[in-house]
C-alpha cells in the first residue's frame, strides 16, 4: 500500500472541531483504504502553540511561527500533496503557492452555499473594526488579549505570503503585486467570487450547479470533480440513526448563532444586539421554552459570548466544544441567523429553524426555498417559536429538492469520490516527475 504525506494547513489545533477537521476526518477514513496516510498539520494562530499539544504516530503538529515562509515548510516536511483551498485567504494562498512552485499537487474545494453579499461601506467599516480587535477568534484564554491583536496577526499573515511569493516568484516587485492584488480582493470581493488565479490541481465541488461557474471564470474543467461535501458524510449516517428524544413539558429551542461578525458581515453592535433580544426574549418565557446555546467551534470567541450572555443570566451554558448534530438530535426547535453547516444540518435532521432577520437582510437561499420561518422582529420570535413546532416549514419535497440541487449528493460517499480522485492525480503526478 502506498505511503502519502499530506500537509494541511490549519488556523486551529487539530483537537478543535472545524469545517476542515470534520472534512478531513472523513475523508481519511476513505482514503486510508486506499493508502498509508500521515498528516502533517501546519498550525497558525497568534501565539505560538503549548507544548502540550502532542504528535501521534500518524500525525505531526508544527508551529507556524518556527518557520520564515511556506516554501521552507514543504522543503522541510517534503509532503506528497497539500489541502489548501484556492482562494485569497492568505495562508491557503501561501501554501498553495509553495506547492505549485515545489510542484506539490494541492487539491481542495468549493461549497455551493450562497455567501451574503456585503456592501463595500459594511466591508471595509468590518475589516477596520476587527483589525483593531485586541483578541483573535481561537483565543482561549483572557490574558491572551492586547492592543490590535488581530490586526498584527493580520499583519503576521500577510508578510508571510509575502516572503512565500518573495520565494517563488525570485523578484520583490513580482510579490509585492500579487500580495497588493489579494489585499485589494481580501476588502473588496463578496465571499461567492472565484479566482481562477488561485486554481489549485484538484477541486472538488459541492454540487453541480458549481460547474459552468467555475469554467467560466477559467478554471480547468478537467481540475474538476462534483462529489458532494465530504463534511456532510458523516452526517448521513448519524441522521438515519437518530433516535427521537423523550418529549418534555417545554419546547427545546437550539440557538446555532452564526458567525456573521467575524466574517465582516455585522458589525459587533449588531451581533450584540440579536444575541442579547433573542436570550432576553426567551428567558421571559422560560416556562414553556428551554434554551441551548451552541456556537461555532473554531469561528467564534467563547469568552467573548460569556461576557455578553452571562450579565444576562449566569446560569445559561454555552457550548462551543461537541458535535452540533448531538445537540440537533435533541432539539425541537433551531434559531439561527443564515445559511450554514449547521443549519443544512438542521434541515437535513428535519428539524424546524427559524431565521432572525432583525435587519431586514435579502432572504437566503434557505428561506426562499421555503424551508425555514423567517423572524423580523424579536417581539414575535416566541410567536414564531410555537408556529414551527407545530409545523415545520420545510416539507419533504422542498428538503428533497435542496439537497438534489445544492448538495448534489447526500449519500456518505463524497470522501470517497474525492479520495478516488486524489489517488488519480498522484499517480498522474508520479508519471509526469
Amino acid at each position: 500500500m502506498r505511503k502519502i504525506n499530506l500537509l494541511i494547513p490549519l488556523h486551529t489545533i487539530p483537537s478543535v472541531q472545524s469545517y476542515k477537521t470534520i472534512e478531513v476526518k472523513n475523508l481519511l477514513s476513505a482514503l486510508r483504504k486506499k493508502a498509508n496516510i500521515h498528516i502533517t498539520w501546519i498550525v497558525y494562530q497568534a501565539d505560538k502553540i503549548e507544548s502540550s499539544v502532542q504528535n501521534k504516530s500518524d500525525e505531526t503538529i508544527l508551529d507556524i511561527h518556527n518557520y520564515r515562509n511556506a516554501v521552507e515548510i514543504l522543503q522541510d516536511v517534503k509532503p506528497d500533496l497539500i489541502y489548501a483551498g484556492a482562494t485569497w485567504d492568505l495562508m491557503e494562498c501561501s501554501f498553495s503557492s509553495a506547492g505549485k512552485f515545489l510542484n506539490v499537487p494541492v487539491f481542495g474545494g468549493f461549497y455551493s452555499d450562497p455567501k451574503m453579499e456585503r456592501k463595500q461601506t459594511t466591508l471595509l467599516k468590518a475589516s477596520v473594526t476587527r483589525f483593531f480587535e485586541n483578541s483573535t477568534p481561537t483565543d482561549t484564554k483572557k490574558n491572551q488579549k492586547q492592543f490590535m491583536r488581530r490586526g498584527r496577526f493580520f499583519i503576521y499573515k500577510y508578510f508571510f505570503l509575502f516572503k512565500t511569493l518573495n520565494v517563488t516568484d525570485l523578484n520583490i516587485f513580482k510579490s509585492l503585486q500579487k500580495c497588493l492584488i489579494v489585499l485589494k480582493l481580501l476588502l473588496t470581493a463578496n465571499p461567492d467570487e472565484v479566482d481562477s488565479r488561485f486554481a489549485n490541481n484538484l477541486h472538488w465541488l459541492e454540487s453541480e450547479s458549481l460547474v459552468q461557474l467555475l469554467i467560466k471564470s477559467g478554471f480547468d474543467k478537467s481540475s474538476l470533480i462534483v462529489s458532494g461535501n465530504p463534511m456532510l458524510d458523516e452526517s448521513y449516517t448519524k441522521i438515519k440513526q437518530f433516535i427521537p428524544s423523550k418529549k418534555n413539558d417545554k419546547i427545546r429551542v437550539l440557538l446555532l448563532p452564526s458567525t456573521h461578525f467575524e466574517h465582516g458581515i455585522w458589525t459587533k453592535t449588531q451581533r450584540d444586539f440579536v444575541i442579547t433580544g433573542i436570550i432576553q426574549k426567551l428567558l421571559e418565557n422560560k416556562t414553556h421554552l428551554e434554551l441551548t446555546i451552541k456556537i461555532h467551534p473554531s469561528s467564534s470567541n467563547l469568552l467573548d459570548y460569556e461576557s455578553l450572555i452571562h450579565p444576562i443570566d449566569q446560569s445559561i451554558q454555552i457550548h462551543q466544544t461537541g458535535e452540533v448534530l448531538d445537540f440537533l438530535n435533541d432539539a425541537d426547535v433551531v434559531i439561527s441567523f443564515w445559511y450554514g453547516t449547521a443549519e443544512v444540518y438542521s434541515i437535513l435532521a428535519k428539524k424546524p429553524v427559524i431565521f432572525c432577520n432583525f435587519f431586514n437582510a435579502k432572504p437566503d437561499d434557505l428561506l426562499q426555498r421555503g424551508l425555514g420561518l423567517e423572524c423580523k422582529n424579536v417581539s414575535s420570535l416566541v410567536e414564531s417559536i410555537d408556529k414551527v413546532f407545530l409545523s415545520n416549514p420545510a416539507s419533504e419535497q422542498k428538503r428533497d429538492k435542496f439537497i438534489h440541487e445544492s448538495l448534489g449528493q447526500w449519500d456518505g460517499k463524497a470522501s470517497e469520490r474525492i479520495s478516488n480522485a486524489i489517488i488519480s492525480l498522484l499517480e498522474k503526478s508520479s508519471n509526469t516527475n
